[in-house]
């Protein structure tokens, strides 16, 4: 990899990481956003689906449009939504959860949408809207420190 895109990579794990320790998590660089509750890690990408976030996109559209935040952020805070919100579901409705998003086709659109509206991804989305409507200061001060590195990385993928 290229020591560039290793500098920049590294400041962006800074980053996010001294972001969520505030809700005791750690974090890493992945090829998805998740969460990974045994552990209590976050994963975040850099590169994504663009049918995936224009799906999500419309999913946001129809439920929370009055909050007007970037993509990354949304799919962040999801994420550390999941580790707010996954101990108000029991065991076994986190098995029916999983058992029904695998059975999902991620190649159908209407799917995909069935899997933002499982139980659990839709709590995890409304905790991250409730969470970054009501903390808009501090969600902008971390997009202030996230954009510029996303945006050097994008210029180093396009050369």
């Amino acid at each position: 990899m290229d020591s560039k895109v290793r500098s920049v990579l590294d400041k962006l794990q800074k980053v996010i990481s001294n972001y969520v320790t505030k809700f005791d998590l750690t974090c890493r660089l992945g090829t998805d956003f998740g969460y990974y509750w045994a552990d209590d890690v976050i994963e975040y990408a850099v590169v994504v689906s663009k049918r995936f976030d224009a799906l999500y996109s419309e999913y946001l559209w129809e439920h929370y449009n009055d909050v007007n935040a970037p993509l990354f952020l949304w799919s962040l805070f999801h994420e550390i939504g999941h580790s707010q919100t996954d101990d108000f579901f029991t065991d076994e409705a986190h098995a029916v959860f999983s058992e029904y998003k695998n059975s999902l086709n991620p190649e159908l659109d209407s799917d995909v949408m069935e899997y933002y509206h499982c139980p659990d991804e839709a709590l995890a989305t409304n905790w991250a809207y409730l969470y970054m409507r009501d903390n808009a200061p501090e969600v902008e001060a971390l997009w202030n420190e996230i954009l510029p590195l996303l945006q050097e990385l994008t210029t180093y993928i396009d050369d």
